[in-house]
């Protein structure tokens, strides 16, 4: 706009070409400025993402142990009938008994001795892998954005 209103040539060229290299520059800026925005979305719902797993590793747990909880539960409840059943001398009852013991036991086990311990490190492991990972790919990401 200047550099029309200019009425020596050369003055009004360089008027010209620096509202150019202006609008280039402001146009690179927009764009740096889009692209540290994605970057920085993308992280952020890395985290996001990251968050809800580990919610939902939580509620998994928190699942495994009510269901081991109320299998110990029902197995108390089934000894103590057992031993009801026993001062009460009723044997024909009392085979019954031992064998819903016996399938509670196997349950309460089940409970104790697979899926909680073991996913329980699942996710130790897991979390100790994105805690050493995520810091340097986080601070070279940073550094991507600064420099």
């Amino acid at each position: 706009m200047l550099g029309n209103s200019e009425d020596h040539t050369a003055l009004s060229r360089a008027l010209s070409q620096l509202a150019e290299v202006e609008e280039k520059i402001d146009q690179l800026h927009q764009d740096q400025a889009n692209a540290d925005l994605y970057l920085f979305s993308e992280l952020l719902g890395d985290y996001v993402r990251l968050i809800c797993a580990v919610k939902g590793v939580f509620d998994q747990r928190m699942k495994t142990w009510q269901k081991w909880q109320d299998s110990q539960m029902l197995l108390q409840k089934k000894r103590e009938a057992e031993a009801k059943l026993q001062f009460t001398n009723k044997p024909d009852k009392l085979q019954q008994a031992k064998d819903e013991i016996k399938e509670g036991f196997a349950l309460t086990f089940n409970y104790t001795g697979n899926p909680f311990p073991v996913k329980s490190a699942l996710y130790s492991v897991r979390s100790l892998m994105f805690h050493s990972l995520c810091p340097t790919h986080d601070k070279q990401e940073s550094l991507k954005v600064l420099y």
